[in-house]
């Protein structure tokens, strides 16, 4: 019996001991584990059926041999070439170099990789230098991600899910992050939530949309989409706190926003733009699909919106970050025309502002309303509608391509992208030829001006 019980005693003590070695080791038939980077793999072989369980407020749960410790989950964020705004509804504090190095994009300013965080009306500029720097992602922030890569880029944030669906904010411009779960979120919704009524103002994207609430009503309201982040303009709100749960869940996903397509060249999108904002009254003169542009001292166009019969806001982009002459600089006046597509025409406009906002001048995140659009008078049909540059790159000439209808007028100058330099002027015909074999390697444009008509061809010198 003695016996007996020195066996049952010590075997207690050795199962004891041994799931204390064991804990969370596998053991199977087969398995290993890998790393490459940052990145873990690990595996087994031998578990023949795996689920995961969760309701919409839990963390998951995970069966098998090789559940985590503190499970997370994770999110990816697509980047385009240019601006993106970006948030989460991950709660990482992960450092931005390890995010973007898992990405395969360097990140620092001299690659093209540019992050500026947006708290309420402070825009603080956030360039990590690998080594150097040790910024960590921050939950519940919006930021603006610029890139120069030609291919999306994905960003991966691993972590647990953010709880809260409350954030406060203050007066003016703030950026808007997108921090609940599966939830995108129509602008009407947003300005009409109890927590927002009144104190909210104009909602913009990076894309060129943009929202606004005058006298009770939503103009142009789009889907504010899970992953990005809005600047929203808070009016008399020293402080509004959002509550995210008051508004429903929009039905659609992104939009189809697309720019209207007009005789001149496309805007290049911008952080910091100055929005003009257009009531339905003021756009009484115009026609159903009529187009409205703002224009720099240059001639470049900086912002476009449609007229869709309602109110609408327009984005009015400053210079770049590649290209020096794309957009307003500071206190430049913006000059207005309109173009029918159904006749082809446009239309010099001169623009009666409201004095309680900004005028005619651009300022960086400035806000303009207008009360009326006037003098609306036609300079005729736009005779070029198209223009073709070839060889791209060139060595010793380039020949333009014009077609349409061109008047005696027709120039085009040449000019350097990188300090804006002008090297001279051609009279353009159909078919014209460009000596630049006198140019120093490097990117300019061809800008054709005809009448009102302004449009311009980037090419690369060898």
């Amino acid at each position: 019996m003695k016996k007996l019980l020195t066996i049952i005693v010590s075997c207690c003590f050795l199962s004891g001991a041994f799931a204390q070695s064991i804990e969370r080791q596998v053991i199977s038939t087969a398995g290993g584990n890998g790393t490459s980077g940052s990145a873990l793999l690990s595996w087994t072989i031998g578990e023949t059926v795996v689920k995961t369980s969760a309701t919409s407020d839990a963390e998951p749960f995970y069966q098998g041999f090789q559940m985590p410790i503190g499970v997370a989950n994770f999110q990816e964020l697509s980047l385009n070439r240019g601006w993106n705004y970006v948030s989460s509804y991950i709660n990482t504090t992960a450092s931005m170099e390890s995010i973007f190095a898992e990405s395969g994009l360097p990140w620092n300013i001299a690659s093209g990789v540019l992050v500026i965080n947006k708290v309420n009306d402070d825009y603080s500029l956030q360039q990590v230098i690998p080594g150097e720097d040790a910024l960590n992602w921050q939950p519940m922030l919006g930021y603006q991600v610029y890139s120069n890569s030609n291919t999306p880029i994905t960003l991966h944030l691993i972590g647990k899910n953010i709880k809260t669906t409350k954030k406060t904010f203050g007066d003016g411009w703030s950026m808007i992050p997108m921090f609940v779960k599966d939830k995108n979120i129509n602008t009407r919704d947003f300005f009409e939530a109890p927590s927002v009524e009144g104190k909210a103002f104009l909602i913009r994207s990076i894309d060129g949309q943009a929202s606004v609430y005058v006298n009770d009503d939503t103009m142009t309201p789009f889907v504010m989409e899970i992953g990005k982040a809005y600047d929203v303009y808070f009016v008399d709100a020293p402080s509004a706190e959002v509550n995210y749960s008051e508004m429903a869940s929009a039905k659609s996903a992104a939009s189809d926003f697309r720019l209207p397509e007009t005789p001149w060249n496309a805007p290049v999108a911008n952080v910091n733009p100055h929005t003009v904002v257009f009531t339905s009254d003021a756009l009484a003169s115009l026609q159903y699909g009529d187009v409205l542009a703002a224009f720099t001292p240059n001639g470049y166009c900086a912002g476009v919106v449609a007229y869709s019969g309602q109110g609408n806001a327009m984005l009015v982009n400053g210079n770049s970050i590649e290209l020096s002459i794309d957009g307003f600089n500071a206190g430049e006046t913006m000059d207005f025309r309109v173009y029918r597509p159904s006749t082809n025409e446009i239309f010099d406009v001169t623009v009666d502002f409201d004095n309680a906002f900004s005028g005619a001048e651009f300022e960086a995140n400035g806000v303009s309303v207008v009360k009326s659009v006037n003098d609306v008078e036609g300079i005729g049909e736009y005779g070029i509608t198209e223009v073709a540059l070839y060889p791209n790159p060139a060595v010793s000439t380039i020949n333009l391509t014009v077609t349409g209808n061109l008047s005696n007028s027709a120039v085009a100058y040449i000019y350097s992208l990188e300090d804006g330099r002008t090297y001279g002027q051609v009279q353009v015909s159909a078919n014209t030829q460009i000596n630049v074999a006198n140019l120093e390697p490097g990117v300019y444009c061809v800008k054709v001006v005809d009448a009102d008509q302004v449009i311009v061809k980037k090419f690369v010198k060898n």
